[in-house]
């Protein structure tokens, strides 16, 4: 199995890796470190903000290849926090969330062909507990020239 310094050495950082960093550093806006990966349960802590990285699809094309990832925003909210009504607070903390990601900044994501929320979801604690929460989905085209090594396979 490659180690930590094998991979390092062998590619340089793909370019999906930092536009996760770039959404990261977007959400961050909000109050809230955002945790990147597969999560195993959301917590129950609120504020937080989990980033999922999904499928990556590419399309070749002349001279580039174009690649499609997926990705799922999670914000979680304390409900107590709040005098709205709960259905009020997800729709604007979802407003907020994508506006923080749309938001022009001199990032990786901002090099992306295509932004497009695919999605939003209402969410709630399972245990009638105190958080409230939004997941937004999104899929974020960008091209990258195949004989770079310089992107995900």
């Amino acid at each position: 199995m490659l180690g930590e310094a094998e991979i390092l050495a062998e590619v340089i950082r793909p370019a999906r890796s930092h536009i996760t960093a770039a959404i990261a550093s977007r959400l961050a806006i909000l109050g809230a470190t955002p945790l990147i990966g597969i999560p195993r349960g959301y917590s129950e802590e609120a504020p937080a903000i989990y980033i999922t990285p999904g499928r990556e699809t590419p399309t070749p094309e002349y001279g580039l290849d174009a690649w499609a990832a997926e990705y799922s925003v999670v914000v979680i909210v304390d409900r107590t926090q709040y005098t709205l009504p709960d259905y009020e607070v997800i729709d604007r903390i979802g407003a907020i969330a994508h506006k923080a990601l749309m938001a022009h900044a001199d990032d990786a994501l901002s090099a992306a062909d295509v932004i497009v929320c695919t999605g939003k979801r209402p969410g709630h604690s399972e245990d009638q507990g105190d958080t409230i929460g939004v997941e937004l989905s999104y899929t974020i085209t960008y091209s990258v020239d195949p004989a770079e090594f310089n992107h995900a396979i």
